[in-house]
Formats: C-alpha cells, structure tokens, sequence
C-alpha cells in the first residue's frame, strides 16, 4: 500500500459512477405470487417506473408518484391482477390503463382495492383537505371519511375497513387514531391514545403501537409481540409496510439498535424466529405465496429487491439498486459507537475509515471527518452500503452518521428526547459527536466539515453557528429559518415544531433563538449550499436569504440552485454535480494547494 496523504487518495469512485445504472427502489405490491416494485431512475431525470421480474409493465412516459404530504408513498397497489396507480405525468389515478380520476379530483395514494364493491379506497388530498375517498371505476370519488386533518392506511379486511387517521398538531409517529367502518354504521374510533401503525387482517385486525415504549404488535385486546425493539418506523410517506401475514405467522421488520432484522412471529405458540440473514436496513417488506420479499441492503451489499426463502434462510435477489467493481477490501464498513455525551446521556453513531485497498494515510496526521446529522429529524442512519459514502471514505476522509437524541430505531424515549429541544440535542449530539472522534484519533480536529439534508441542513447549520467545532457546513435544502419554515411549510409538517419546538407564536423568541439566520455574527466558517427551485417544503428563500447575509458578513459561502428539482435531489446531472461542489468545496479548504 502506498501512504498519502488523507483526503487525496486516487479512487476508483466518480461522481459519474454514482448514478451510472443507479436505480432508487421504494415500494414493493405483491398479488398472488407475483413482485412488483417501483424504481426511481436518475437516468431518466428521477422518472419513477413500475417493473417486475420480467421487466418494465408500463409506457416510459408514465410517472409513478403520489404527492400526498408533499413526501407521497404508496403510489400503487395490485389486488386479484390489476394494478392502480397514481400517475404524475397527468395526475390521474389509473386502474390498469385506464385514468379514472381527473386532476381536479384531487391528490390520491395508499390505494386499497375492494373486489366486492367494485371500487377503490384511497387517501385525498385537494385544496390542503385531507379525507379517506372511495373511486368507482367510472371515476366517481366520493369522501367516506372526512374531519381529521390526516388519513392514512386503509386495511380492507371481511366487510370491514380500518384506517388511521391523527390531528394537528400531532404528527403520525406521536399520536394517531384507529378507525373501523363496516360498511352499514358510520366509522367509529376504536383505539388512539398511541402512535398507532400499519394496521392488517390475519385472523383479526392486527396494528403496531408504541404505548409501551416500542412500536410492537397488538391486537384490539391485548398486545400480542413486545419486544424493546421496534416493529415499526416514524411513517413519513405513506404506505410504509412493516408486517404481514404469511402461512398462520406474521413476518415483521424488527429495528434494534438502528439495525433492521426480518423476523417471523406465532400467534398460536407465541414464539418468535429471527430470520439469518445478512441485512442490517429493510424499507418494505411483502409476501407472495411462498416467499418473503423485501428491499433490502447490508454494510458491503447495495439496496436490492430480493425474494427471501424463510425456512431456508436463502435468499435470490431480484435487482440490485447499482452494481460496482469495488474490491471488498476497499469498502469501508461502519464501526457502531456509542459515547457519553455533555450531559451523561449515551449517544449513537456509525464510523465508516478511510479505506483503499492501495493508500494508507500518513502516519503523522489523521484524516478529515465529514459528520453527517440526518434528516427527518425523526428517523435514523442505518449502517448500510452506500456507493456516495464510499466515494469519500475511498478518497481518504473519515465518514460518520450520528443517530443523535431524538433519532428513531432506538424506542421512543430516544426518539421523544428532541421534544421541545430541537436545535439543542441534536446539535449538541452532533457536536459531540465529531469531538468524541477527534479526542479517539478518528479524525483531524481541525478538518471536521459537517453536513445534513432538511432537517439535517438545520442541524448542520446551528452547529457550525453555535460552536467552532467544525470548518466548513454543507447544507443540501436545510433549514436556516424556523420561523419562516413554521409559516410557510405545507401542511403535514406546519404543526411539527410545536413538539420540537413549542408552540408558535407563543414560542416566538424560541424560534427566533435557535434560528441560525439570527446568529450570523457566530459563524466563522465557509458553508456550501445546495437547494432545489421546486422545493415546497423548505424553500428556495430560506438558502438565498442565508447566502446573502454570509457574504454581507464576508463569510465565504458557495450556493447552486439546482432548477427543476424538489425536496430531494433526482436527477442524474443534478446528483452527480452537487457531489462534484461538494468535492471542490472540502478540496479548497482542507487539502493544500
């Protein structure tokens, strides 16, 4: 091995190569023993296409997305072999290859076919109402359940369907409600006082809730699976499915520790069976008749769709996300720590080295550390391949996650520590984090950058404002204002500050405290900023307001507006060049001429 310098290693990874046949998969439907999935193709300008083994099954001119919440989900559903979708190209929603619905209707998704009566059951969104919507397939929408600020779930079981439906100023990870309608009574509540989750139909109506600490397994009577471990995951799109009935068992997605496990419980013995096999993060889970299906990753194995044998433990996958040369010896794995942080409480995060099979650093130095603060804020980092990761830890630079207080997959006292210390917890964690590294010899103290999307862009923001840990912030569409976000934001998050925060206006002072756009006489390092023009959920404002204060102060500050892209950045060019600003941006201050 050669020695080289930190940070300038030769690599065999370009930003070409991160979206080079790269494909982003986020549902999965099954029908009988058919798998289908949807696939975000960067290529293709981020055009989301519905495939399945045999390949493609739509026209390339069809957009599978739904834009309820503005982050969507559940964009397709198939029931005795047909399939509905919502398509973006002309905001129809279809039932095979038929548009059934107009644009005026409304937005729709997390679609539930009902064979007996002919029709649909979906979530509507129109004119920022939110109801639960039956469509005829003649293109009749009538609403069936309306007055909650949010619906989501439908679960047709035996003449019954069940939802979940929450208020403001809730969000669905803090408190939501069951509902039942037998199709002859009006609906009624029949549990709440709980984040209730993913409900289905086994024997019974099954749900998750997390009135016990975790989102476990109940049924209307009793909890039947607890575990300190949760089954479910913060629902930020619609449609996340982490259990499902196979063979007189349910198979669930069980997060411990940030690390995702498929296990198979019994109601009938009460006796559980985790499954070995070599994930460690798992999106959706499915089943056809025989098989387990899911889209699944591991530290040194990209996201694939795979069909999981569960008597055998084998598994075939179906697709990978991206295919790569890399050597095993060049990938580097992430190291799972937990530290002490300022006030005694334990702290996660995942360490991925500098690794290239032919460099090693310079024994005299320790390389520089990108800290990333992800995004929600209430979700988490899982240890996982991931190809843009590798790009940096193969060029030489320490890479770590911080699953700081307030993150999920750690049970809900973790996640409820961000409650009305948004902008202290998560920045002191993060903070915390990159000193802890320091002090071990993980990093150079003084080449630590720190970066976020969304809420992580906030994150990462406030804590290059309010420390000098760190010498350079990368912000991809995050948050500089919250009192601009609370009054400008759409709906499904324009309450979520309430329990991060506190209530607004009456929190104003708050808002305007932990708000970096206020500080900008604390912030001495050079910041990068990349934001879309679409975006409806953090504006464009929000960076350009940031951007010009910095350079009023004469803080060097880079920002590239990207046209055309959202909340999320999809498109191939797009991808490729915020990694390349991203790669000049450390290059220009960490790395001597």
């Amino acid at each position: 091995m050669k020695e080289q310098k930190y940070g300038r290693w030769p690599s065999p990874i370009s930003t070409k190569s991160l979206t080079k046949k790269a494909l982003r998969f986020s549902e999965l439907a099954t029908d009988k023993d058919h798998l289908y999935w949807l696939e975000g193709r960067p290529q293709e300008k981020g055009r989301v296409a519905l495939t399945c083994e045999a390949g493609d099954i739509l026209d390339p001119t069809v957009n599978i997305k739904s834009r309820v919440h503005e982050y969507g989900g559940a964009a397709i559903a198939t029931s005795n072999g047909h399939i509905i979708y919502m398509n973006d190209t002309d905001k129809c929603v279809y039932f095979n290859d038929k548009p059934i619905t107009n644009p005026q209707q409304g937005r729709f998704g997390d679609f539930c076919y009902d064979k007996n009566r002919n029709c649909i059951y979906a979530v509507r969104e129109q004119d920022e109402t939110n109801t639960l919507a039956e469509i005829k397939l003649d293109g009749t929408v009538r609403d069936i359940a309306s007055g909650c600020d949010f619906y989501a779930s439908p679960a047709l079981g035996q003449n019954k369907l069940a939802w979940i439906a929450w208020n403001h100023p809730n969000m669905p990870w803090e408190n939501t409600e069951l509902w039942l309608w037998d199709f002859t009574s009006s609906p009624r509540c029949i549990k709440k006082n709980a984040s209730i989750q993913n409900p289905f139909w086994a024997d019974e109506l099954y749900f998750l809730s997390d009135e016990m600490g975790f989102w476990n397994l109940h049924t209307l009577e009793k909890p039947v699976f607890t575990i300190n471990a949760d089954l479910g995951y913060p629902p930020w799109i619609l449609g996340i499915k982490r259990c499902a009935s196979f063979h007189g068992k349910i198979a669930c997605i069980c997060t411990e520790n940030a690390t995702d496990s498929i296990l198979l419980f019994d109601p009938a013995s009460q006796e559980h069976t985790t499954l070995d096999l070599p994930f460690t993060s798992i999106s959706a889970l499915s089943t056809t008749q025989n098989h387990l299906c899911a889209i699944a990753s591991s530290p040194n194995r990209p996201t694939a769709v795979v069909k999981i044998n569960p008597r055998t433990c084998s598994f075939e996958t179906l697709k990978e996300s991206k295919t790569h040369q890399l050597d095993p010896r060049s990938i580097s794995l992430p190291v799972s720590i937990s530290f002490k942080n300022r006030t005694d409480q334990t702290v996660h995060l995942l360490y991925y080295p500098p690794t290239n099979l032919n460099y090693t650093g310079v024994p005299t130095e320790k390389p520089p550390l990108i800290m990333r603060a992800h995004g929600g804020p209430t979700a988490h980092a899982a240890p996982v391949f991931n190809l843009e990761v590798q790009y940096w830890t193969s060029r030489g630079f320490a890479y770590a996650d911080v699953n700081y207080g307030g993150s999920s997959g750690y049970g809900k006292a973790y996640r409820e520590r961000l409650n009305g210390n948004w902008g202290i917890v998560d920045v002191h964690d993060t903070i915390d984090a990159a000193e802890y590294l320091a002090n071990q010899g993980y990093a150079d103290r003084k080449r630590m950058a720190v970066k976020g999307s969304s809420a992580g862009g906030y994150t990462a923001l406030a804590a290059a404002t309010f420390s000098n840990t760190f010498a350079a912030a990368v912000s991809l569409y995050g948050i500089c204002d919250l009192e601009a976000l609370t009054t400008s934001t759409h709906k499904f998050e324009s309450h979520y500050n309430n329990s991060l925060i506190g209530p607004y206006p009456e929190g104003k002072d708050l808002y305007k405290e932990r708000s970096p756009i206020n500080h900008i006489d604390q912030i001495n390092c050079p910041v990068l900023l990349l934001q879309g023009s679409e975006d409806k959920i953090v504006p464009k404002e929000q960076a350009e307001k940031f951007h010009s204060a910095l350079l009023q102060k004469g803080i060097p500050c880079t920002y590239h507006l990207f046209e055309g892209e959202g909340h999320g950045f999809r498109a191939s060019e797009t991808i490729e060049k915020a990694v390349q600003l991203e790669t000049d941006f450390y290059a220009s201050i960490f790395l001597e001429k």
